[in-house]
């Protein structure tokens, strides 16, 4: 569910100008907050349904996660 981090070294080693090299490395920032935003909410959701015995039930079922049962 994570934005993916393979090409973040990638785009942090090129050798840019000073305006391209601030909006990439903006971009970063944004992705490596959104990424941690996302875990948060994913750990939320996730205790939520395992404190419902009726959510959990419902993800005993194939293609049903936490996120269904939620």
């Amino acid at each position: 569910m994570y934005l993916t981090r393979r090409p973040w070294p990638i785009f942090k080693a090129l050798s840019l100008r000073p305006a391209y090299r601030q909006a990439i490395d903006g971009h970063i920032r944004i992705a490596e907050t959104l990424n941690s935003l996302i875990q948060e909410v994913s750990k939320r959701i996730r205790e939520m349904v395992e404190e419902s015995p009726k959510a959990m039930l419902l993800t005993t079922m194939p293609g049903i996660s936490y996120f269904s049962a939620f």
